[in-house]
């Protein structure tokens, strides 16, 4: 076994040896390493019993945290022992804390210096700013103090409540956001969200062009707009930040999603468009800019795109700005030779591979088309 130099006493051997005969008549997957574990057990454990399990889980609790099979091990050789080792704790239930109607003082003067203090950072976006004002007004309705239990008080009362995981999930990043400003340490546990990200209500390559189209003949804006949403994949939010300046450098490097820095590049040809159409209309500064000559809102975008995409009779429900993000990713893994998600998840910002991974899909449509190709038998 693992060990050299060390043995086990005869009752010891004797158990081990007719534990070993078990697992073997047991059938395939039992290796040495398996039966290592339980042989090193033996030579170590004072008593084989819960007390003597206990103790000795105690002096080598590090290896049981580091190896998953030790503890398996172990844990299947004591049940074939007949010892029961260990029952499932019951969770305490946290109690839900209750609302208050409106801010006391106290309350209110928390919400002003974190309000300040969001803006002096200087590292979140105008958004991010105001949803975390909006989550920090909600919890401080409910407590002014604030920790790992409280914070747990409060996801079970938005839980009770029936918030959608998404915004219990989100006023807890306000949370997290409040508790940096105050100096506290606390442990917040967001609730998992399954992925359920459709490409079904992504616009086709021959709905894009024939929206393109159409913009190019009766709303240039518009045109300039999809042809730069759809080639950077930008987020709403990032791409009202672009300037004919920065199209005309090439790339700029902007503060988006999570307060992280990303680079994004404009092709040659769509460079040579913006400048033509700034050029034509004596434009500079930014590019979605709304009828009164200011920065069009998030919304001000979406509302054009779909009024475009209606007139060129292309599925509005498709002609969403992020929508166009969704496109450029299919189109980058489409005409890219590599294939390699990493350079997409770089270019779309993501910070983990998982949420790249989902444009390797195949639509619905897409499937049903593959199938009736190759499956002709």
């Amino acid at each position: 076994m693992r060990r050299k130099g060390t043995t086990l006493t005869p009752d010891k051997q004797k158990l081990f040896c007719s534990y070993t005969e078990h697992v073997t008549a047991k059938g395939a997957g039992i290796s040495d390493h398996y039966l290592g574990y339980v042989y090193d057990f033996l030579v170590d454990v004072d008593e084989v019993n819960k007390r003597g399990y206990t103790k000795y889980r105690k002096s080598h609790s590090a290896e049981f945290h580091l190896s998953g099979k030790q503890q398996g091990a172990i844990s299947d050789f004591m049940s074939w022992c007949g010892i029961q080792i260990g029952g499932v704790r019951k969770r305490a239930r946290t109690k839900a804390l209750e609302k208050r109607s409106r801010l006391d003082e106290k309350a209110q003067q928390i919400l002003n210096g974190f309000s300040e203090w969001l803006v002096k950072e200087n590292a979140y976006s105008q958004n991010t700013v105001k949803g975390y004002i909006f989550g920090a007004k909600d919890f401080l309705c409910y407590s002014t103090s604030i920790s790992t239990e409280v914070v747990k008080g409060y996801k079970a009362a938005m839980e009770e409540q029936g918030k959608l995981p998404r915004t219990v999930n989100q006023r807890l990043n306000s949370v997290a956001a409040l508790a940096k400003y105050l100096g506290k340490h606390i442990e917040i546990k967001h609730t998992k969200i399954p992925r359920t990200l459709s490409l079904e209500n992504v616009p086709t390559e021959k709905e894009v062009e024939k929206l393109l189209a159409y913009c190019k003949a009766h709303n240039e804006k518009a045109y300039i707009w999809i042809r730069l949403l759809s080639t950077t994949g930008a987020r709403v939010h990032e791409f009202v930040m672009f300037t004919y300046e920065m199209v005309a450098a090439g790339h700029v490097d902007l503060k988006g999603k999570g307060s992280k820095v990303r680079r994004f590049f404009f092709t040659p040809k769509v460079q040579q468009e913006c400048a033509e159409y700034a050029e034509k209309n004596k434009l500079q500064g930014a590019i979605a800019v709304n009828r009164t000559g200011g920065v069009c809102s998030t919304r001000g975008v979406a509302q054009l795109l779909h009024a475009m995409a209606e007139r060129a009779g292309v599925d509005a429900k498709k002609c969403h700005p992020h929508a166009f993000r969704h496109f450029f990713a299919k189109m980058y893994l489409k005409r890219s030779k590599t294939k390699d998600v990493t350079e997409l998840a770089d270019l779309l910002g993501h910070s983990g591979l998982d949420t790249t991974m989902v444009y390797i899909k195949r639509s619905q449509e897409e499937q049903k088309r593959m199938f009736n190709k190759n499956v002709d038998w």
